[in-house]
């Protein structure tokens, strides 16, 4: 008898609902659809890795050309021997991502890239044997050989020289930088100048500000910020130099992106994206514009995120060719 009347009152609400729903306007009506709805697909990510790092860092599509006879030089200055002095966040993370865009896309060999080892200490002596010395016995002596030379790390002005800037090695005193324990930049490019190339492009990650990628200051008691050393760049037919912010300003930190702001956005752009023109080939003109890109490159991200202002400074003849896509 109890099972008889559960079966009649399971039936009455069952018609009940159906009669409920026959009357609902036809516009409030759902109906769910059995093929599935893709908003978007991602790459599959390793196991343990930051869901922010995907956009540089995976799917680096490699290039079919070989390029035997370019020689490259990554310098990246991420601690101090004086405690004192901030790390430089993501240099060697941006360091080694250069190297393997180099191998990737740019097609270099990866013996012909120095230093071998990421652990060498980048002293002011190592730094200018390479420049002075290692780097002339590696190159061609025809000149047929490519240069690339990146650098990332503090740099600072000189509180000792005035109007001078120096790259601050390893072992440097950032408060008492001198050509003896530091690298003046115009040492830095008049070396790099003199080499023998058949093309030669050089990336610098560092601001003479005396301030780093997070707005704090590399020098004691003082206001870097009134400092504006003078910068001599050297120009030809077959150079390039990029430089991440103007002599005045602070080159960012991304931490959003685990990378400097300026590399993050050369290596996005090497990608093929700064290919504005989608011939197959990225000129250091289109580079300098999808880098300073007002709307959505470096300058912008730098103001909106930091408040502060940010210019990558590109010299050199603008024709030339940086990666074939």
């Amino acid at each position: 008898m109890r099972l008889t009347f559960c079966v009649i009152l399971f039936l009455t609400c069952l018609h009940s609902g159906n009669a409920q729903s026959q009357t609902l306007p036809q516009s409030n009506t759902f109906r769910i659809s059995s093929k599935k709805q893709v908003i978007a697909v991602f790459p599959k990510r390793k196991k343990g890795e930051d869901p922010r790092l995907v956009d540089i860092e995976n799917n680096i599509v490699q290039t079919k050309i070989k390029n035997p006879n370019a020689i490259a030089l990554i310098i990246a200055v991420g601690e101090y021997q004086n405690a004192s002095i901030p790390k430089v966040k993501f240099a060697k993370r941006d360091a080694s991502l250069m190297r393997e865009y180099l191998i990737k896309r740019l097609g270099y060999d990866p013996n012909n890239i120095f230093p071998k080892s990421m652990d060498d200490l980048p002293t002011a002596g190592y730094i200018k044997t390479f420049l002075k010395d290692r780097l002339k016995r590696i190159l061609r002596p025809d000149g047929k050989s490519e240069l690339f030379v990146y650098y990332v790390g503090h740099g600072a002005p000189s509180m000792v020289n005035q109007n001078s800037a120096y790259l601050v090695p390893y072992d440097a005193d950032p408060n008492y930088l001198t050509d003896m324990n530091a690298y003046a930049v115009n040492e830095f490019f008049a070396d790099i100048a003199a080499l023998p190339a058949s093309k030669k492009m050089v990336l610098l990650d560092a601001c003479f500000s005396g301030q780093t990628g997070d707005g704090n200051s590399i020098i004691n008691n003082a206001s870097p910020l009134t400092l504006k050393p003078k910068i001599d760049l050297f120009n030809d037919a077959n150079s390039m130099i990029l430089m991440s912010s103007k002599a005045d300003q602070v080159s960012n930190w991304y931490p959003e992106k685990q990378h400097s702001l300026f590399t993050y956005f050369f290596l996005k752009g090497l990608q093929g994206i700064a290919d504005l023109n989608s011939d197959g080939s990225i000129t250091l003109s289109e580079m300098e514009q999808f880098l300073n890109d007002p709307n959505e490159g470096v300058p912008y991200i730098a103001n909106r995120q930091f408040q502060r202002q940010q210019e990558v400074q590109v010299i050199g003849n603008k024709q030339l060719v940086i990666g074939v896509n």
